[in-house]
């Protein structure tokens, strides 16, 4: 007897209506009947459907025979999550609540599916969060089982999250009492804040605790955070022996100062009025290659240092010493015992008896050889990119115009009688010629906004964009493209020269990248608080999301040439002079929709020194 037979129209209509998805199949998977609710979760008209084997709508087969195993054991299958796939490939979760039932010969699957992509999609947004966060998370039963602990919780513990799985929470107090006194706070209060404790089996290892008992649904679960306080415990134990040690050595004597001050990792000194040295530390020791006996009471703080600096510091002294220089800081080279040098940062201050008089110095030493080290490398790789930049212009530069003028001449002179794969070659040399001369003029800007000291200064943001705009006067007139300026547009603090070469790219980038099937429009406009952040958007072709860093790095192209021309450098210029006026630059975009560049600068208040690095 066919099933349609047997239910009646009202069953059908109900089934048709049903505001969940509705699947009758066969044993053997064979759909006989799908509501509309299904089909839209599918992607399948009735038509195709009907008949089809329900194993070809699973994502993994295997849970197709986990379900039946379940559903011919008991009969029914209660709140069985599945991931499926719909006609067209895409994937999505559903929910199924299944009963198996006689339908006269035949036995049938009677499903109710409910959608559940959304909530999977949440709660792996929500487990990804649980995972990253920097403190360990744990949901239990009130029993005390582990039902969720997080890679945080699991690092913490020194194990993996397996095993703490198998668990139980009370497991991991260091003390029963500890776990009586959390257990009672939380029946009684309903959380816990703040709760300290050592962790068993974990050595000095501390944890300050947060739980709170929730319901959910028809259980009780407790969701505890866990942060690891070990760090905290141990500066505050640390701190505690310090303050009682500390105080000890207030009442001791000179002896006991001079070993607490043995330990530091800078160099210390003491020196008279005069600047004779009464005590250094064995820091102080190491640098210079002096013991303490070859200099206390013998030099003087003007002998280790270099002969350069002597005078120098002998006017500070004596500025001291009239009131005029209070305590800083300073760099300077210092002479060790076999004579060579070395660069430290010096501070010092003088300390005065009772009636203001100077009695002596005491001083501090940090060797910071290795950082003039690596600012003397800097400034040697910078002297490297200019004498690139040279090269690049002497040994490049002149064989290629020569390589297109001959390309010219030949055109010129000859090309009406060179055979027609010929004449496309010799075109072809001229125009990679000139690619080639745009490619060498980028890369020589780019090295010189690397290489050279900005010059900041308040600039009309309006008036530089205005002669940008007017540079491409025709290009905007050819195309008929719109362009909006909206203002006000704030002065900036820029360089004018960098500050044109960033407007210049972003003009010329929303021209070039138009879409094909409508007309170009630009909007220029501004935000500004104590930063000036101005948009230049287009409704052109856009950029997908994964390439939108990409764009700024040097000869990055989305697009083949011949769709696009130009050479990959005019964003990264525009990056980098950005970041050399103290800014940045970013883009907001979306394929097909246009695109949305910001440039952040200082606003325009005065004039600076030089620019960021």
């Amino acid at each position: 007897m066919d099933w349609v037979e047997v239910l009646s129209p009202v069953f059908e209509e109900l089934i048709e209506n049903f505001p969940v998805g509705v699947l009758i199949v066969t044993l053997e998977g064979d759909i006989l009947k799908a509501n509309r609710i299904v089909l839209e979760f599918t992607g399948y008209t009735e038509e195709e459907i009907k008949g089809l084997n329900v194993t070809k709508l699973y994502k993994n087969p295997a849970d197709r025979e986990l379900f039946l195993r379940g559903l011919l054991e008991k009969g029914m299958v209660r709140d069985f999550e599945a991931e499926f796939l719909s006609k067209d490939g895409r994937p999505f979760w559903a929910l199924l609540d299944s009963r198996l039932v006689s339908v006269g010969d035949k036995r049938l699957i009677i499903t109710v599916a409910r959608d559940i992509t959304q909530q999977k999609k949440a709660e792996e947004k929500l487990r990804r969060i649980l995972e990253d966060l920097p403190v360990g998370v744990l949901i239990t039963a009130k029993d005390g089982k582990v039902l969720y602990a997080n890679p945080f919780l699991a690092e913490l513990l020194g194990g993996d999250i397996k095993r703490l799985e198998n668990l139980r929470v009370t497991q991991l107090y260091g003390s029963k009492k500890d776990r009586k006194r959390f257990t009672k706070e939380l029946l009684e209060k309903g959380e816990v804040r703040n709760f300290e404790l050592r962790l068993k089996d974990e050595g000095e290892r501390w944890v300050s605790v947060n739980a709170t008992l929730e319901k959910i649904g028809d259980e009780e679960l407790i969701i505890t955070t866990v942060e690891d306080i070990t760090q905290r415990k141990l500066f505050q134990k640390e701190l505690l022996r310090l303050v009682e040690e500390r105080t000890r050595e207030l009442a001791e004597s000179e002896s006991r100062y001079r070993q607490m001050v043995e330990n530091p990792l800078v160099g210390v000194y003491l020196a008279d009025e005069r600047g004779v040295f009464l005590f250094i530390n064995r820091r102080l020791s190491e640098m210079s290659g002096y013991e303490p006996e070859e200099v206390i009471g013998k030099k003087t703080m003007l002998e280790v240092i270099a002969p350069e600096y002597r005078e120098w510091l002998a006017r500070r002294l004596m500025e001291r010493k009239a009131g005029r220089l209070g305590p800083d800081v300073v760099e300077a080279e210092l002479l060790k015992k076999d004579g060579t040098r070395f660069w430290a940062l010096t501070a010092a201050a003088e300390y005065r008896d009772a009636e203001g008089n100077i009695k002596g110095y005491l001083g501090v030493v940090v060797d910071i050889t290795e950082k003039k080290v690596a600012e003397r490398r800097v400034l040697e790789l910078l002297e490297d990119l200019r004498s690139f930049s040279h090269s690049i212009s002497h040994d490049l530069k002149a064989p290629l115009r020569a390589l297109q003028s001959y390309a010219e001449a030949v055109l010129e002179d000859y090309g009406e009688d060179l055979p027609e794969g010929a004449l496309e070659l010799v075109q072809r040399i001229s125009g990679t010629a000139q690619k080639m001369a745009k490619l060498i003029e980028d890369i020589l800007t780019y090295t010189r906004i690397t290489g050279s000291k900005p010059e900041l200064k308040r600039i009309e943001l309006k008036e530089v964009l205005s002669e940008i705009l007017s540079y491409f006067g025709e290009e905007i007139r050819s195309s008929g493209a719109k362009v909006e300026v909206k203002e006000p547009l704030p002065p900036v603090l820029a360089d004018e020269t960098l500050l044109r070469l960033v407007l210049l790219n972003l003009i010329s980038n929303a021209l070039k990248y138009r879409h094909p099937e409508r007309r170009p429009e630009i909007e220029v406009k501004a935000e500004s608080n104590d930063w000036v952040t101005f948009w230049i958007k287009d409704n052109g072709i856009g950029i997908d999301g994964e390439f939108q860093e990409r764009i700024f790095r040097m000869f990055e192209r989305l697009h083949g040439e011949e769709s696009y021309p130009g050479t990959g450098a005019g964003l990264a210029i525009a990056k980098r002079a950005a970041e050399r006026m103290g800014g940045s630059i970013g883009v907001a975009s979306e394929p097909g929709k246009g695109s949305s560049f910001w440039i952040k600068l200082r606003r325009g208040e005065g004039n600076i020194e030089g620019g960021s690095g």
